[in-house]
């Protein structure tokens, strides 16, 4: 790049089964955060929330009420490296 460009990421959400690209789209300095819904409907990158069925954008009230899955901790200790 460029001096003076800023940097991005190009996010891609992908229809394994059907080898589509449903929704493309870039962030700059990103994604940080990706979330799906418990419900398999929606999935999150940072603030931008798409129906994963198609790609489409969500609308401000679908993405303000967008509850994420979270998944509990496998409480395994982190490998030492020295």
């Amino acid at each position: 790049m460029d001096p003076g460009t800023s940097r991005y990421a190009n996010v891609f959400l992908l229809d394994l089964e059907a080898a589509q690209v449903l929704a493309r789209f870039s962030l700059v300095h990103g994604p940080y955060e990706t979330a799906f819904s418990a419900d398999g409907q929606w999935a999150r990158v940072d603030d931008i929330v798409l129906r994963q069925r198609d790609g489409e954008r969500a609308t401000v009230t679908v993405a303000a009420a967008e509850h994420s899955e979270t998944c509990p901790s496998i409480g395994v200790q982190p490998a030492h490296t020295d």
